[in-house]
């Protein structure tokens, strides 16, 4: 009964925030606005020979809460316009959408409702994604324990290399249901956790580009933990995945997947805001792909950022990043290394100026010479605290 009490409650707060218990409730609406502007020596990354391009953009965004000490109502959505001014090179839009509802069914139990949208198109690839979660979380006295269910509509399209790079004529469509239960034990400035997820995704196309079924399971086991104290944090997962395709058409994948970060505060005035921190991060995940004979690649990312707070309005950041993808199946490996700078000030009466520079280069192992570009721009946007 406890379950069910906390399903209703997800879905009666959602209908209305006021159905909860007659408390004072504190709300907060913010809105952004941004424009962009930029250029890019090879949008297409194409080489020599491609087009240099300049840019612009149109950034939004809405961040909304209605809270009380026993639940919470969240709204939050991403939108952004980008156009080149070649007509070649096509622009992008993404749209990203969340909401949640979080309610207290008693002192050591929660729930939580999460439904997501996302829509982005770019020069490269199409997609839509559609979820919805829901979780159970009951604290005891060592431990935190938490179930998590989710259904989630998946539409990609990507440019194909056997169709000379037009998109496919019919988007792949994926429908999964996946749970994920957890156990996380708390300590002083450290957590440990352990989880296990199985999904199984439905396949709702006829066949993929040469006629096989993309349909597959997932059966992923996961140990993480997160350490923070005044000056340094470190967090991690290690999670051995295995994919199965019930019907043949594609080998079982079995291989590891990881994240980590480490965040560590290397100098701090002793009165003022200054301060330098450096960040290393890393990650290996599976990532959907509509690629011939392979259904999954495996991103791997590995970066460095040193960042600067000069004083409490400017910050000055320089990273490095190396991205490598291997489409499983095929072992075609794509990588790409990015070096740049950004530089944001917070100028007061929510007025926002960033720029940044990056170098990149990308290259498809066996196939062409390493491809160089260089991206500029610059962007200001304008906050609104419309309830606070």
């Amino acid at each position: 009964m406890t379950l069910l009490r906390a399903l209703i409650l997800s879905i009666a707060g959602f209908a209305s925030p006021a159905m909860a218990d007659d408390v004072s409730r504190e709300q907060s609406l913010s809105v952004s606005i941004g424009l962009r502007g930029g250029f890019d020596t090879d949008p297409l990354d194409e080489g020599p020979k491609a087009p240099s391009a300049g840019f612009m953009a149109l950034d939004g965004t809405v961040d909304y809460a209605n809270s009380s000490d026993s639940d919470v109502l969240t709204f939050t959505m991403r939108a952004s316009g980008l156009e080149y001014d070649q007509a070649e090179v096509v622009g992008s839009q993404v749209l990203l959408v969340d909401s949640g509802y979080g309610a207290e069914i008693d002192p050591n139990t929660k729930s939580r409702t999460t439904t997501k949208f996302e829509a982005i198109d770019t020069l490269s690839q199409q997609s839509r994604l559609l979820s919805l979660q829901q979780r159970f979380e009951r604290d005891v006295s060592v431990a935190r324990f938490a179930v998590r269910g989710e259904l989630r509509h998946y539409i990609l399209n990507e440019q194909n290399a056997l169709l000379d790079g037009a998109f496919l004529d019919e988007a792949e469509e994926y429908r999964t249901l996946g749970v994920l239960p957890s156990i996380v034990l708390p300590m002083d400035k450290l957590e440990v956790g352990l989880s296990a997820e199985v999904s199984r995704s439905h396949f709702a196309n006829d066949g993929d580009l040469i006629g096989f079924d993309r349909a597959h399971d997932i059966w992923r086991r996961n140990v993480f933990f997160a350490y923070r104290d005044d000056r340094f944090a470190l967090e991690g997962s290690a999670s051995p995945t295995t994919v199965r395709f019930p019907v043949g058409d594609y080998d079982t994948i079995e291989t590891l997947q990881y994240t980590g970060k480490a965040t560590a505060t290397l100098w701090k005035e002793a009165t003022g805001p200054r301060r330098i921190a450096a960040q290393i991060d890393t990650r290996r995940v599976l990532e959907q792909t509509t690629f011939p004979l392979s259904v999954y690649q495996l991103s791997r990312t590995h970066g460095v950022t040193l960042a600067a707070a000069i004083d409490a309005e400017r910050t000055l950041a320089v990273y490095a990043r190396q991205e490598r993808s291997l489409y499983l199946g095929i072992d075609i490996l794509v990588w790409a290394t990015i070096v740049g700078a950004e530089f944001e000030w917070e100028m007061g009466n929510g007025y926002a100026i960033k720029t940044g520079l990056d170098w990149r280069t990308q290259k498809v192992d066996g196939v062409a010479e390493p491809l160089d570009a260089i991206n500029c721009q610059i962007a200001v946007t304008k906050k609104f605290d419309v309830l606070k």
